[in-house]
């Protein structure tokens, strides 16, 4: 819970912080998500079912995702046809259950699934179970990733 966090963050840290304070903190760790990603998933969301699997808790949901991906005249489920929550599912990546949960309630395959995050271990933990996988770079444009010279490897 929001609560829960914050009690863990305020420990951590060995110091009184406001729950604005470590809010604020946390808002810094994501950043704005680029239009021309956001068209890219508009794009892709035509042809294929997308979903949001993200480390997340509800204080960056309610702050920074949610609103993110709701300007240009879109709605979040323009973009995705579900998210999957950490803090919702009790589990995080790069654990297989959370990947488990969400093959199960998708109803997909791994080795049917393109898999993209920025992190090692996550990537790691989804090759071995066989999804199709690419390790985004920061900032990277990745449209690439969908042309047929790609797709067919």
């Amino acid at each position: 819970t929001p609560t829960q966090f914050r009690d863990i963050i305020r420990s951590k840290a060995g110091k009184k912080l406001s729950d604005s304070e470590i809010d604020a903190a946390w808002m810094e760790y994501l950043l704005d998500v680029p239009d021309t990603k956001l068209n890219l998933l508009l794009q892709l969301r035509k042809q294929y079912r997308l979903f949001l699997l993200s480390n997340t808790n509800a204080i960056h949901i309610a702050n920074i995702l949610s609103p993110a991906f709701e300007k240009n005249g879109h709605a979040f489920s323009d973009y995705f046809e579900k998210a999957y929550y950490s803090h919702e599912l009790h589990c995080a990546k790069p654990d297989r259950a959370i990947f488990e949960q969400v093959l199960l309630d998708a109803a997909i395959r791994a080795e049917e699934t393109l898999f993209i995050d920025d992190g090692e271990a996550n990537i790691a933990t989804a090759a071995q179970m066989g999804f199709v996988t690419y390790l985004a770079k920061q900032k990277e444009d990745f449209s690439f990733i969908f042309t047929s010279d790609f797709l067919e490897k």
